[in-house]
């Protein structure tokens, strides 16, 4: 073990996805909207997303993936220092959905829970807290995690987002790496550029509390504009990429694999077009599970590692973008 204050480099000691039982598949949606499931994939790529029950939290999925997590590493809740969760529909306005995985995992009393709520983009921007929390010595071991329940946030009435997202978590178990290890996560970078029309919910906060009006008007309900996010979208994504290349000064062709995220699989086409990179080595689960919004990117890389999409000892890039016009990324020598 690295002793604290030490110079540190970080690692992903193991990883964990939660998907709910529940699949909605394109043909449900044509009982409330006039859509096809020919109409949805052509335009998206999504064939189905999955739905939580009526009874699960987003920290219940969160827990799911964690233990998950913490199984592959051969961690225990108890050696936990830090928890961050990613999300933007948490289980209350307060105490915060970290405080809940926490509880329900029954980590120690000095063990610090936060969320970050940058819609998703979150579990990036968590990423890079906890790579510099680590990095300083005032962390030794981390959970972090990205998790949403989005379908109560859909208006089946509006074809534009009810057929975009789904639940789900993923979770990584990130530390510091031992000596003789190469892993490290050697690139963050983030920004924001501000836009509330382009994809918000516009109620239940102080700018709009809720009331009777906030319900009948369907202010609660995720609202959005496709075409302006679409050309953010592909431009985030090329940059980001070349960007965390470039800091490094390798070239994009010697990353194992991109995981982007799971948005839209026209999208991911275009950027992958701008960057001369093969298809076959970025990992899409876009059509089994929608948008997941946080939990888009750790849940991609749970399954893209379980499936061999890279190894210990790969270059891998990450890169998420959402709500508020904000993105994250990072190099990760896995």
């Amino acid at each position: 073990m690295i002793e604290r204050g030490s110079p540190r480099r970080i690692a992903i000691f193991g990883t964990g996805s939660y998907t709910p039982e529940r699949v909605v598949d394109n043909e449900w949606f044509t009982q409330f909207i006039d859509t096809s499931d020919e109409w949805i994939v052509q335009r998206t790529g999504m064939h189905q997303r999955r739905w939580a029950s009526e009874e699960q939290t987003t920290s219940d999925l969160a827990v799911e993936a964690a233990r998950n997590a913490l199984d592959a590493a051969g961690w225990s809740a108890e050696q936990l220092d830090f928890i961050l969760v990613g999300t933007c529909t948490p289980d209350n306005l307060l105490p915060n959905t970290a405080q809940h995985v926490h509880h329900k995992l029954q980590c120690r009393r000095d063990c610090g829970a936060i969320d970050v709520i940058n819609a998703c983009s979150s579990f990036t921007y968590a990423l890079t807290l906890i790579t510099s929390m680590i990095r300083s010595g005032q962390v030794g071991r981390a959970l972090v995690i990205g998790a949403e329940k989005l379908s109560c946030f859909m208006n089946l009435k509006d074809r534009t987002s009810c057929i975009l997202f789904g639940d789900a978590a993923g979770a990584a178990c990130v530390g510091a790496a031992p000596e003789e290890s190469r892993s490290d996560i050697l690139v963050c970078r983030y920004g924001t550029d501000f836009d509330y029309e382009s994809l918000n919910i516009a109620a239940g906060g102080s700018r709009s509390p809720a009331s009777h009006e906030t319900v009948e008007q369907g202010d609660h309900f995720v609202r959005m504009n496709g075409r302006a996010i679409y050309k953010f979208a592909v431009n985030t994504l090329t940059n980001e990429v070349r960007g965390v290349c470039e800091e490094t000064g390798i070239e994009v062709g010697e990353l194992a694999c991109i995981i982007p995220h799971q948005v839209n699989i026209r999208i991911i086409h275009s950027a992958m077009e701008n960057l001369s990179f093969p298809m076959e080595r970025v990992f899409v689960n876009l059509d089994k599970y929608g948008n997941t919004s946080a939990a888009s990117v750790p849940t991609a890389i749970d399954e893209a590692y379980r499936a061999g999409y890279f190894k210990r000892g790969d270059l891998i890039a990450v890169c998420a973008f959402g709500a508020g016009k904000s993105w994250g990324s990072q190099l990760i020598r896995w």
